[in-house]
């Protein structure tokens, strides 16, 4: 594990609870596993939204009528060399997601003007095992708390300023949007060939989502660089502070010499979610078009982005059944794709996930 080396700002002497304290609660204070996240588990709104994923599942199941026997049978009949290769392809985004947010960090860190000392970042199987927790937390909280976890992790482990490290996954996930978007918008083009009229207009929608989520992404952005040191001048003192690390978490993030990496970086990334589902499909004997893949399976991420569900539960199966039934796959074959997909994608992540919290708690133990 990485040590915090003198010279950090005071920050870093400071950690945001879960639990909901202040953003700059002691950081000392906490106990060895984070309760605070299990806290969250089991509240009343995480229950909820669990209510919710299972109220969309059984009208999806209901509304198209799908044969559960029929579903069950294909997913049973999955070739398991195929499903083993989606589940590798899919492990493999972590590291590499791990290697463009050490980038990240370390441009923010160059362009720190006000820095008196240095961060020594945590290596990229210590990262890469921070956003598996991270994941695994999405998937078990809704609001994208694993976000939040993920820079508490980070700050636990070298002591970094928890505002500028969520800064930094704003950043990702800007970054996030927009290739998956450019991305998206690619795969639509050889999507969209031969669909009916209805079809290819309910894609079209699904576009102009995307471009709207762009669009106020990058006013967002642009906002933050014209005004954000102005609003900074508003704020109280000690909220300031805070706000400063945040936005140049953000901003400083995009450094223009090392951008062209972070972004093949990133493709590389969406690939692998690409890649996942290509194998999935092989799985089943589903012959697909590699831009049907490619639309698919980006689709399905920005779906998982709905803050509303722990890990897009629900909301994920009824929107991707549904794009696999615009472009023609058959409902039953369709809902067993997604379920597949989702063992991967969802439930490999709990049961992954949940092994490496106990590891990680008994090492910190």
């Amino acid at each position: 594990m990485t040590i915090r080396q003198q010279g950090v700002d005071s920050e870093a002497l400071r950690r945001f609870s879960p639990a909901g304290a202040a953003p700059d609660a002691d950081l000392g204070a906490e106990p060895a596993g984070d309760p605070s996240l299990w806290r969250r588990v089991f509240n009343l709104r995480t229950l909820v939204s669990f209510l919710i994923a299972g109220a969309i599942l059984w009208f999806i199941f209901t509304r198209l009528n799908l044969n559960t026997g029929e579903i069950w049978a294909q997913m049973r009949q999955a070739n398991p060399a195929y499903f083993a290769l989606a589940v590798v392809v899919y492990y493999v985004g972590f590291p590499l997601r791990a290697v463009r947010w050490r980038m990240l960090l370390d441009n923010v860190e160059a362009t720190d003007v006000q820095a008196t000392g240095k961060i020594v970042h945590p290596g990229v199987p210590r990262l890469s095992e921070i956003l598996l927790l991270s994941w695994f937390a999405n998937c078990l909280v809704p609001a994208k708390i694993g976000d939040f976890y993920r820079a508490y992790l980070l700050k636990d482990d070298c002591g970094v300023s928890f505002a500028r490290t969520t800064g930094t996954v704003v950043a990702e996930r800007a970054i996030d949007l927009i290739v998956l978007f450019a991305l998206l918008l690619l795969s639509a083009i050889g999507v969209i060939q031969g669909m009916s009229a209805d079809r290819a207009l309910m894609t079209e929608h699904i576009l102009l989502v995307g471009l709207a989520l762009v669009g106020f992404l990058l006013i967002g952005l642009l906002v933050l660089r014209v005004f954000g040191r102005r609003a900074e001048r508003l704020l109280p003192k000690r909220i300031a502070g805070l706000w400063y690390r945040f936005q140049h978490g953000i901003l400083g993030s995009f450094r223009a010499r090392q951008f062209p990496l972070v972004a093949a970086l990133t493709v590389a990334i969406w690939l692998t979610e690409a890649g996942r589902l290509y194998f999935v499909t092989q799985s089943l004997g589903v012959q697909l078009g590699l831009a049907v893949i490619i639309f698919v399976a980006l689709a399905n991420s920005l779906l998982t982005a709905v803050p509303a569900t722990p890990g897009g539960l629900g909301v994920v199966e009824a929107g991707v059944i549904t794009l696999f039934a615009l472009i023609g796959v058959g409902d039953d074959t369709a809902a067993a794709i997604t379920l597949l997909d989702r063992t991967i994608s969802y439930w490999s992540l709990v049961a992954v996930g949940f092994v490496v919290y106990l590891l990680a708690f008994r090492h910190r133990r």
